[in-house]
């Protein structure tokens, strides 16, 4: 089993975005945050996926490929200014550099080789920067400058330094001018953690990349930070940013499009460009109008909380989100007529949720503790006892989609399958696009099912759709990172469905359970819901509940009630490989 790369999952605090509303290209949001990775590894048996055509950590003392190109940037605050150093690998012996940024100045240019200094031209215009080398170089060699924008505006090359950055995009680099055959760049950061955290304005293509398409990235870094690239190439995602986030949006920016250009990726789904989010405060007031046409057709508005933090909880929900885009959306699943009555949740959310936290995996984003959680949290809902109200079937669809994405999964891969659940969807959807029409057709779902895990799996999903029973996940699974048990939880059951899960707001009352608390103090379905309240630090807990019936208000106070709910809990061993599982959180 390869070693996943580390990736910090600590918070990143800096002080709240203040004033109107900005719009950000990521990257350059993240040069601050840089700070060093914390580590979380996905659960072993979720990497059968190959990682071919994709970036990888490298230590700091490792030796650097022969197809290597690296940019160094670095800030000069007193004489503010941008350095940049970059190392051409040998094997690959440019006669040519360019920067095609108008109103940029270079000094102190040095262009080195295994010989010495080497001879060079530099001319400067309005189409850009350029240097002819006076000699063959010999590789390898090192051009070194400091770029500073001179007295003109340059909205769309942007230069600056900070105290706490520096920021150069790449069309103000000045790059080797590829001719004939095209050097594979490779990508990682030293000291700073995952590569496309620092390139996360570029998709993720297959094979080499011309070294012209890497201009359009937006490079950025903090002091002593090593960007190197690999097989990136695409346009710019935009991240905006409304109130005060509780959390440091450049950290947060830059891994929403590392999940972005990942979740496309593996569904085999191209997002037009640019792909925009929206973080702002849940309580603040619609973004404008003209804003909402654009994230409508490409791009997504993520609701913070006041007290919220970018933790592996809200990552799990963001990379929902962009899968949900995909399964929820565009490719939304046509059940056939005597399924409709069925819960759509098991599609759009569980087996959504899945496949986020798979690529999240995949990506070094969740650990253990994390993947573990949400399983725990589905675990719950399909043991927990049923009640009426679509809520809860709703919700218990979902949490039974999960788990059946994750049996499919295994049992895929044990049948040789190595896609498992993500790959599969993938499948489903390239045979969709080849033949589009509202929805994936339920036959084909079916179809695809039963093609790649037989008969056997099928049954397993049709089961899973006709009672919502937990589906039967081997002890293996997971192992040796994760291990299930079963546990006995006590919970205390307010008697109707929790409304502040709801994303609509509260509400109706809704899964009322007529022999619950909240019957036995005279809630009724189909009162208007507002106000809800646990107060959680008494024993038992006290629901506080106002509710408008009639045109009328009343209040309720009342105790939940006790609820003994055996389930399965994953945990992990004491002996749980740290190469394989990561270190324990």
């Amino acid at each position: 089993m390869s070693r996943r790369r580390d990736a910090s999952t600590t918070d990143k605090s800096a002080p709240p975005t203040t004033g109107r509303l900005r719009w950000f290209v990521h990257v350059a949001l993240l040069a601050a945050a840089c700070r060093p990775p914390a580590g979380p590894v996905r659960p072993a048996a979720t990497a059968s996926q190959p990682r071919s055509n994709r970036p990888t950590q490298r230590p700091p003392t490792a030796r650097e490929g022969d197809d290597l190109l690296r940019i160094e940037i670095r800030g000069d605050l007193d004489a503010g200014i941008v350095r940049v150093v970059t190392t051409i690998p040998p094997g690959f012996e440019p006669t040519e550099f360019a920067a095609p940024a108008p109103h940029l100045v270079a000094e102190s240019l040095r262009l080195e080789d295994r010989s010495g200094p080497v001879p060079f031209e530099l001319t400067s215009t309005e189409a850009g920067l350029r240097v002819r080398t006076g000699r063959p170089l010999e590789s390898p060699a090192t051009l070194s400058y400091a770029l500073r924008p001179d007295d003109a505006p340059v909205p769309l090359h942007d230069l600056r330094v900070t105290p706490t950055a520096a920021f150069v995009k790449g069309e103000a680099l000045l790059l080797p001018v590829a001719q004939g055959a095209v050097p594979k760049a490779n990508a990682a950061i030293a000291p700073c953690g995952p590569a496309r955290r620092a390139a996360s304005t570029l998709a993720l293509v297959d094979g080499p990349v011309p070294l012209h398409l890497v201009r359009r990235a937006d490079f950025s870094c903090g002091f002593e930070w090593t960007v190197r690239f690999e097989e990136f190439a695409g346009a710019l995602d935009l991240v905006a940013a409304e109130g005060h986030l509780p959390f440091d949006v450049r950290w947060a920016a830059a891994e929403i499009a590392v999940l972005r250009s990942a979740v496309d990726l593996r569904l085999g789904s191209t997002t037009p460009a640019p792909f925009v989010t929206l973080l702002r405060m849940d309580d603040l007031s619609p973004p404008a109008p003209e804003l909402v046409w654009r994230l409508r057709a490409r791009g997504m508005t993520l609701a913070v909380g006041r007290f919220s933090t970018w933790d592996d909880a809200m990552r799990i929900d963001v990379a929902t989100a962009l899968v949900q885009r995909w399964l929820a959306g565009r490719f939304p699943l046509d059940p056939p007529p005597e399924e409709v009555a069925l819960a759509p949740t098991w599609w759009t959310v569980g087996l959504a949720r899945f496949v986020a936290m798979e690529i999240l995996a995949e990506e070094g984003l969740l650990g253990t503790t994390a993947y573990a959680a949400a399983l725990d949290e589905a675990e719950l809902e399909v043991a927990r006892p049923s009640s009426p109200g679509p809520a809860r079937r709703l919700a218990r669809s979902a949490a039974s989609g999960l788990l059946f994405a994750l049996a499919a999964d295994r049992h895929l891969r044990a049948r040789g399958f190595r896609g498992g659940i993500p790959g599969l969807v993938a499948e489903v959807i390239a045979d969709h696009q080849t033949n589009p029409r509202r929805g994936i057709r339920w036959e084909a779902w079916i179809d695809a099912l039963e093609g790649r895990g037989g008969p056997e799996l099928r049954r397993r999903f049709e089961e899973m759709l006709r009672d919502g029973r937990r589906p039967q996940i081997p002890r293996d699974a997971l192992a040796p990172c994760l291990l299930p048990r079963v546990r006995t939880t006590t919970l205390w059951d307010p008697g109707l469905f929790d409304p502040r899960t709801a994303a609509r707001g509260f509400g109706t009352v809704e899964g009322l359970d007529p022999d619950g608390a909240a019957a036995a103090a005279g809630v009724r379905a189909g009162d208007v819901i507002r106000a809800f309240e646990i107060a959680s630090e008494k024993t038992p807990p006290r629901v506080r509940l106002e509710v408008e019936r009639d045109g009328e208000v009343e209040s309720f106070d009342f105790p939940a009630r006790r609820v003994s709910v055996r389930h399965v809990e994953w945990i992990r061993p004491r002996n749980a490989p740290v190469d394989r599982c990561g270190p324990p959180s």
